[in-house]
């Protein structure tokens, strides 16, 4: 198994965190299109790295890759409508699936950063 070190993940690591939290937000925003302001549950994403010698890393990107497909494809095909429904994330308030969605964004941007210079750095 891959432990993160001083607080950082390795390139192997943030592959699988992606991959994840892929699977978790397909799950979330689903709940916020079907639900009336659903709860958005938050999750500490560092216990889940014990499992990450399960799968090897080519599946993981694979499964972050169909994810993310399908993710894009479901976000494409809404309306404003549906954009404007709103989900309670327990560590933020009631926000749009517009919101969440530019939050979920940023979030993977910066793990792209963070791979990025992991993969520079030969970690």
């Amino acid at each position: 198994m891959v432990a993160p070190g001083d607080g950082e993940w390795n390139a192997v690591q943030i592959v699988h965190h992606l991959a994840d939290n892929e699977a978790v937000n397909a799950v979330r925003i689903r709940s916020v299109l079907t639900e009336d302001t659903p709860e958005i549950f938050g999750y500490d994403s560092d216990p889940w790295t014990r499992f990450f010698s399960v799968e090897p890393v080519e599946d993981a990107l694979e499964r972050f890759e169909v994810s993310r497909r399908n993710t894009v494809a479901l976000v494409r095909s809404l309306s404003s409508e549906d954009l404007d429904r709103k989900g309670v994330l327990s560590y933020r308030g009631a926000e749009s699936l517009r919101v969440l969605l530019a939050v979920l964004a940023g979030h993977d941007r910066d793990h792209l950063d963070q791979l990025r210079d992991t993969l520079a750095a030969g970690a």
